[in-house]
Formats: structure tokens, sequence, C-alpha cells
């Protein structure tokens, strides 16, 4: 049963400020027909109020990601529900991993309210919401758009307040600089350096030293992050291959052709798969038999003599 958890409530964050949400969904009516059929197809609309709600820099970097992630899920209806299994399908790393990265986009706030939320579907096959409220459902037949008020974010606040209290006209300013460069020198004076003390003694830390095996690890990790994996996923990757594995389907994965060549790499690692043609080794024909002349017998061609 789909969770409608982003219908507008009284009680929402989104209401209070005034119906000022960071996004809303808005349902589209596509392909309509003379008895007033429609097919439903919705996106989600990201607000100016992202910004200035204080919404967009109330959230951790990577909450704020999956926060994103959880966002693209919308279906035609309007709804936002994915599972577990979906989430860690879309980053690309194990269900363990997404099921611990969620657990902190749980525990984030907006507002003083958690912003996302877990429902039932079983301890293997949970699926999560944003709470209801936050987004806004707002369908193509609605005549009166929504008010939108912008309010501004404590730290625009103060920075306005500061420019009126502080801030001096240019003119002034200008003045008061070319007061001061008339009365001192254009040069100032050279500093004299102290030698150092022939008896002082100067300690630098050893920069650590990597092994061989630890410089090939890092050396092999910055590729496979080059390659488009996350950090999370070439650790992942790593612990579980060797490196002759990784760096054979690295060197081969500019000759697959693969349009997502992130995920053509993971695939490739964890099933060993075999090199392209164009990299597989050519055959190489055998030579031709040689022909071996047998000599003639004359023999039986001699024509015998009468006596």
């Amino acid at each position: 049963m789909p969770i409608t958890a982003n219908r507008l409530s009284l009680d929402s964050p989104a209401s209070r400020s005034g119906d000022n949400a960071p996004s809303t969904v808005f349902v589209e009516h596509r392909d309509k027909t003379r008895d007033g059929h429609w097919r439903p197809e919705a996106f989600v609309m990201l607000t100016p109020s992202l910004r200035t709600s204080g919404f967009l820099f109330a959230l951790p970097p990577e909450e704020l990601q999956s926060f994103l992630l959880l966002l693209t899920f919308v279906t035609a209806e309007g709804h936002i529900a994915p599972y577990l299994w979906q989430l860690a399908e879309a980053l690309g790393q194990s269900e363990t991993k997404t099921r611990a990265r969620l657990e902190r986009l749980l525990k984030a706030q907006w507002m003083e309210q958690h912003i996302v939320a877990k429902h039932g579907g079983g301890a293997d096959r949970p699926f999560y919401s944003p709470i209801h409220g936050l987004l806004p459902l707002r369908e193509e037949g609605n005549k009166e758009p929504p008010q939108v008020i912008y309010q501004a974010t404590p730290r625009e606040v103060i920075i306005e307040q500061s420019r009126r209290l502080y801030a001096r006209p240019r003119a002034e300013v200008e003045a008061e600089i070319a007061q001061f460069l008339s009365k001192s020198p254009l040069t100032p004076p050279p500093i004299k350096s102290k030698k150092p003390s022939k008896t002082a003694m100067t300690y630098q830390e050893p920069t650590p030293q990597l092994s061989p095996q630890d410089e090939a690890h890092n050396q092999l990790r910055d590729a496979l992050i080059q390659a488009g994996l996350y950090p999370e996923q070439a650790d992942e990757l790593l612990a579980e291959y060797d490196h002759e594995r990784i760096q054979r389907q690295l060197a081969w994965l500019p000759y697959r052709g693969a349009r997502n060549p992130a995920g053509m790499l993971m695939a490739a690692i964890r099933g060993d798969y075999e090199a392209p043609p164009a990299v597989r080794p050519t055959p190489i024909a055998p030579p031709p038999e040689t022909l071996t002349e047998t000599p003639l017998d004359t023999t039986a061609l001699e024509v015998p003599h009468a006596e």
C-alpha cells in the first residue's frame, strides 16, 4: 500500500512557515481525453525556499544527498516510498551500509522535526518516505497557486544588521587611506633577519614511509574512485578481491564501451569477467604444410635389351 507522506497537513513544518516548503511534488495531467480522463505524471520541484528557509544548510552533505536520492523515487501519482534494496542498488553498495546511512538520515531534523520516516515491511524490507507534510502535493487542476513567503535565514539577517551598523561611505574610507599613505613612507624599511644560532637545534618529524603494498593499495583505491566509484565501494572491493583482479578489470574497462562505467567495473570485478574482444590475443594460424618431393623410381621405366 503506497504511503502518501507528501500531503500537506496543518501541523507540518511547511504549513507553519507559510506554506514555504523547500520542495513540492507537482502532478501533471497528461493525455487528457474528452470525457475528463487523464494520466498522472508527478515530479519534484525545488523552490527558492530550499535555500532561504535554512533547510539546505540544516543537513550535513551526506544526509542532504540521501534525502535528494529519496526524492528521485517519486511515482506517477506523487508517492515517495522506496525500499531499502532499491536505495542500496541506486547507491551501488550493500544493504548493510545503506541501512547505516539511512539511520543517520532518520536522525536529521529541520525546524525541530525529523524529515524522513521509516516504515514496516519486515526487518529485511523496510521502506522510507519524507515525513507527512514536508512535500506539499499540488495538482495541475488547482487554479489558485500556493502563496510562497520567502524568509531570510538568521545568517542573512546578521549580515544586513552588520552592514547597517558598521559600513562606512566609500569616499570617507578612500580619504582616510590617502591621508595614511601621505604620512607613511612608500617603501617599508628592510626587515633584518636573525641568523640562527649555532647552538640552536631544529627537529623535524620523520615523514612516515609507506610500504610498497600500502602505496599500491592507495594508488588502486584512487584509480577506482576516478573511475566513478564511491570511496566506500572502492574500500569494499579492495577488501574482498586481490589487487591483480582489480587492476586487470581497470585496464579492460575502456574497451568495454559501457554506458555506466562505474557499474560495469563493479560487476566485472565481482564476476571476474573475461577480457573484451578488443584485447583478446589473436590466435596465430599454423604455418602451411610443406610438400616434400619423393624421388621418382626409374627402374620400372627401363626397357629390357634384346639378346
